[in-house]
């Protein structure tokens, strides 16, 4: 899958979020990274090994004792051997705890409550997820594009942070090229100040 079908596949995922509830959409938006973690943790364990030793590779994923059976463990095992960079390992722990807290929450958690907003904001885009929000719902928004009042702005964070560690996840995967590399979490920040200041002189 190239990067621009996977840039039409994550408007399409976005689509398909849109009407989860909050439970849900955190409880999917993680398990997809954790199989796009799979496909990772196979395109590296899988060079230049025999097909027998891959035998054994695949249960650790599939098998529910297996050693990289839960998303913990895939995140952690993924960074130890330096095949996720630092950032997105911090996020992907984030998204994990975001998870977790949703799954063993009474029903009655939401993105907006104080627990869960915290954490967003703790994700490398999550402190900009106001400004986020309004470059989802404007016109420079040529991927995905939200509805006013569509979704919380914690909401819209969270979805685009799990879009764009998936498209990091298949691009250290090798699935956008060789040459491809991550771009420094940091070099974001002065492009969402410049869009904060050109959107604030729309209104």
């Amino acid at each position: 899958m190239t990067r621009r079908e996977t840039d039409e596949r994550s408007a399409e995922l976005v689509e398909e979020l849109m009407n989860e509830s909050d439970r849900d959409l955190a409880l999917i938006c993680a398990e997809q990274l954790s199989e796009e973690l799979v496909a990772l943790l196979r395109s590296k364990l899988a060079v230049k090994k025999p097909a027998a030793i891959m035998k054994i590779i695949d249960p650790m994923f599939r098998s529910s004792t297996g050693n990289l059976h839960s998303f913990s463990s895939r995140i952690k095992f993924a960074y130890a051997y330096g095949w996720i960079p630092e950032d997105v390992f911090k996020d992907l722990e984030i998204i994990r705890g975001v998870r977790n807290d949703f799954a063993h929450s009474s029903g009655k958690l939401r993105f907006t409550s104080q627990s869960v907003s915290a954490r967003v904001k703790l994700l490398s885009i999550g402190h900009e997820m106001e400004t986020l929000l309004m470059f989802l719902q404007s016109r420079h928004s040529k991927v995905i594009r939200l509805s006013p009042n569509s979704i919380s702005a914690e909401r819209a964070a969270f979805i685009g942070s799990t879009i764009f560690i998936r498209a990091e996840l298949r691009g250290l995967a090798g699935k956008f090229g060789k040459k491809w590399k991550p771009e420094p979490r940091i070099a974001m920040l002065p492009r969402w100040d410049k869009l904060q200041a050109r959107l604030n002189a729309q209104n």
